[in-house]
């Protein structure tokens, strides 16, 4: 099974917070859940998008959310 890399922002701060995970949705329910302690200051968090051939995404990634 493939992979994804994911692009959460942020409602306290608007900051943004990119992963890689099998199943996006569900990893971001974990972060709202305060599953994940580096994320969880800043719950919740909205998923803004995900992209299973990351590569191109990553980059784009990069440059426009300045991750």
């Amino acid at each position: 099974m493939g992979f994804y890399v994911y692009v959460l922002q942020s409602d306290v701060d608007s900051t943004y917070y990119k992963g890689f995970s099998v199943h996006p949705v569900q990893r971001t329910a974990q972060h709202n859940a305060g599953e994940m302690t580096y994320t969880s200051r800043k719950i919740p968090w909205q998923l803004v998008g995900y992209c299973s051939d990351w590569r191109p995404f990553y980059f784009v990634a990069e440059s426009y959310f300045v991750i």
